[in-house]
């Protein structure tokens, strides 16, 4: 009897070894400490940032939307 409940423990630890595992992704900031993270009010950053990373359009157009409501806000 303990031998079939032996090998019915191994028959399931053995299903778990051979469970294929899912990769994670890590974070790239946790990868790489030394890229900074760009605070969007602070325009000189920003523009700084687009300039040498060249991001997409998405963060682009946002960059160009705070630079209209900054003049927008100025002009009032």
């Amino acid at each position: 009897m303990s031998s079939k409940l032996l090998d019915n423990f191994l028959a399931e630890q053995m299903k778990l070894i051979n469970a294929p595992s899912k990769a994670v992704r890590a974070n790239k900031a946790l990868i790489n400490p030394s890229n900074k993270v760009v605070n969007e009010n602070d325009m000189e950053a920003t523009y700084n940032m687009i300039i040498e990373k060249k991001p997409a359009n998405k963060k682009v157009i946002k960059f160009l939307q705070n630079c209209i409501d900054k003049i927008l806000e100025d002009d009032d």
